[in-house]
């Protein structure tokens, strides 16, 4: 039987650290490191997200492990979320959590009649295909936005 994915806004540092750790190994895996940065080295852009207007992490656990996450902040556009982290744990790929989270952030945002956005690393075809599956819209918006110069898309995904 499939263990159950709960998914609860939760705030502290347990959860901040816990997303932080999935968010190292993660990308790390993504880009193919050699090693997984610590998670205190990645802290700081949670609680930066997390300083923004409206903003709420979400955490998903599996049990008591947190499993998987996502933090969103209200979006550049009115009646707008934007998602600035969506990951699961590597060793959980592949077995719905993604889905579950993207379900998830759906019913966020109907609940307040509200579209979505975020962006993606263009050449993270993994991801991007999570989010087509999952009904999110590639717009024609691009660019570089963060330290790591890589090419990023815009997603986004109306309200129904």
């Amino acid at each position: 039987m499939e263990e159950l994915i709960e998914i609860a806004i939760e705030r502290g540092l347990d959860a901040e650290l816990g997303a932080a750790q999935i968010w190292a190994a993660a990308t790390a895996e993504r880009d193919r490191l050699p090693s997984i940065p610590r998670a205190e080295d990645k802290l700081p852009g949670i609680h930066q997200a997390l300083s923004q207007t409206g903003a709420t992490l979400h955490i998903a656990r599996r049990a008591t492990s947190i499993v998987g996450f996502y933090l969103l902040v209200l979006g550049p556009r009115t009646n707008s979320f934007e998602v600035l982290y969506l990951a699961t744990a590597p060793q959980m790929w592949g077995e719905g959590i993604a889905r579950a989270l993207l379900a998830d952030i759906q019913h966020f945002a109907l609940e307040r009649a509200a579209s979505l956005e975020l962006w993606v690393i263009a050449d993270n075809t993994r991801a991007i295909t999570t989010y087509t599956r999952s009904g999110w819209l590639q717009t024609s918006d691009s660019k570089v936005r963060n330290a790591s110069g890589k090419l990023e898309h815009r997603l986004e995904l109306l309200p129904h």
